[in-house]
């Protein structure tokens, strides 16, 4: 048993990204800043990201982020979103914890929201969001924004794969082509049809379609190696089991 603590240890580190940026500005347009413990900058292309980043863009900017596990978050205008926690460490204990203040993004998950998606979360002020390995949309309207076509809350789609909506202890299943939405103090309910705000693509969103074959090659890629090391690691720690000396039967001890 020990040994097989010492393999595993070994494994995590492997997979252990080194330094502290979890990802980089792949894609900018417009202005934007990053805002976090050491002040707020303008972002610059190919900037490294860190967890405890908050992202604010402006009217005229988007921002795209490509993170080591593969996945891809693009900020949209007038958006704000803290990434709290981004751990890339193994399939058990890697993480992807958002808040999204308020705004819009497109999120393409990598490895950890496919293999670990148990600890993939986004926030908003009213709702959290989790995944099944996906492509989604999420938007927040804000009291101060909300109109009559427009309520006040959180809508998301999916592109592909699954979300999973919780709002008000009530919790919604999302799929491809479906809309969702939490008004404020409501449980998630299925819209009849898309709002427009969410049929309209970004420009820059073309170049991410684009390499999302590759993105989904790499993907599964990392998957298999993953599960193959784990396989190692069960059939190492069964030969070394077997390879102990045999407990001796105790003595028996006559009167």
């Amino acid at each position: 048993m020990h040994v097989l603590l010492i393999i595993v240890t070994l494994f995590l580190s492997s997979l252990t990204w080194a330094g502290t940026a979890i990802g980089t500005v792949s894609q900018l347009e417009g202005k934007a800043q990053r805002v976090n413990s050491q002040g707020k900058h303008l972002i610059k292309l190919g900037e490294d990201i860190e967890e405890g980043d908050e992202i604010q863009t402006l009217s005229d900017s988007h921002v795209q982020i490509h993170f080591n596990d593969e996945a891809y978050i693009a900020i949209r205008p007038n958006s704000r979103l803290r990434i709290d926690s981004y751990r890339v460490t193994d399939v058990d204990q890697s993480n992807s914890l958002f808040t999204l203040f308020k705004g819009s993004l497109r999120a393409v998950t990598g490895w950890v929201g496919k293999t670990n998606a148990a600890h993939y979360r986004v926030n908003t002020p009213n709702a959290t969001l989790g995944v099944r390995g996906t492509d989604y949309e999420t938007v927040i309207i804000l009291p101060e924004e909300a109109s009559e076509q427009q309520a006040a809350g959180t809508y998301n789609t999916v592109y592909e794969g699954e979300i999973v909506l919780q709002a008000e202890g009530k919790t919604l299943n999302v799929t491809p082509a479906q809309a969702v939405f939490a008004g404020l103090g409501q449980a998630p309910r299925l819209l009849a049809n898309l709002p427009v705000f969410l049929q309209e693509r970004p420009k820059l969103d073309e170049r991410l379609e684009a390499i999302k074959p590759q993105l989904q090659q790499r993907i599964q890629l990392k998957i298999q190696q993953i599960q193959a090391i784990k396989q190692h690691i069960r059939d190492r720690s069964e030969q070394l089991r077997q390879q102990l000396p045999k407990p001796m039967l105790p003595l028996h001890r006559f009167p």
